[in-house]
């Protein structure tokens, strides 16, 4: 008995670690006006995301910050991946200011992108990073965009 109980809770605990760590795409936060200026298409009108997966992360170490982000999308199908990159400051409580960005194309179903901060006067210690990832996944010339942000870190 007490080795189900065991077996039980080390799935509970994998599982929660998964799925904290790698965000489910179809949870699509705001997506910035300024992004839609410059993707070209037509939102699509499908009820499901092009999109199978998006992970992102940041680190922040010796007055740099560092964030990558991988896409994959929903399959072969997928023609290109739009990806805004947007490493952000904390500097209220959940007021978020972005200190880099970037945007990238990936001409393929799935890829990675990079963003590195080294300005020392935007990455100061006692402050909260993250990255935020935007991204649009092209089905020929219609998308579906979704956000996901990476888990904070503390620079102390």
């Amino acid at each position: 008995m007490s080795k189900k109980i065991i077996s039980a809770f080390l799935c509970a605990v994998i599982a929660v670690s998964v799925f904290t760590c790698f965000q489910v795409p179809g949870f699509a936060d705001e997506i910035s006006d300024n992004e839609l200026t410059l993707i070209d298409g037509t939102p699509s009108l499908a009820r499901s995301a092009n999109f199978n997966l998006i992970t992102s992360g940041i680190s922040v170490e010796n007055d740099v910050a560092n964030g990558t982000a991988f896409l994959a999308g929903s399959g072969t199908d997928i023609t290109k991946i739009i990806v805004f990159l947007y490493i952000q400051k904390e500097i209220g409580y959940d007021d978020w200011e972005i200190i880099e960005d970037k945007m990238v194309v990936i001409n393929n179903y799935y890829g990675g992108a990079s963003i590195t901060c080294d300005d020392p006067e935007k990455v100061e210690h006692g402050h909260n990073y993250r990255l935020r990832v935007s991204g649009y996944a092209y089905k020929g010339t219609s998308y579906t965009g979704d956000v996901v942000y990476s888990d904070v870190k503390y620079y102390p």
